[in-house]
């Protein structure tokens, strides 16, 4: 980076850690897929948000509930002109879940079988 180019590596830095959790593929907002499974194998809650999306702001949670895997969605998705095609959910060590843009707002995870 050199001198001069802190600011580059911070919003890099920033751009990592929100696609972890939130990004874009296409008109799609793929969610949680870099969650690590360290951070899913305890009790604490992990999330992150708000986050601005083409599709409106979009805030993430997963957190475990009664021995289940679970993933929150918060967004308000009314108010945008550009809706997403499809919200997907994968989180790794679980299925994989596609949804339309109206989906619920939280989901229970199913870990995968391998």
């Amino acid at each position: 980076m050199g001198d001069g180019q802190h600011g580059w590596a911070a919003a890099e830095w920033v751009l990592l850690i929100r696609n972890l959790f939130v990004r874009e593929e296409g008109n799609s907002l793929v969610l949680g897929s870099g969650i690590l499974p360290d951070w899913t194998n305890t009790d604490e809650p992990v999330f992150f948000g708000p986050t601005q999306t083409h599709a409106g702001p979009v805030a993430v949670r997963f957190f475990k509930e009664n021995g289940k895997a679970r993933f929150e969605i918060d967004a308000e998705f009314s108010k945008s002109w550009n809706l997403p095609e499809s919200i997907i959910i994968h989180v790794p060590g679980y299925k994989k879940i596609e949804t339309a843009y109206t989906c619920p707002k939280i989901f229970t995870l199913e870990e995968n079988q391998t």
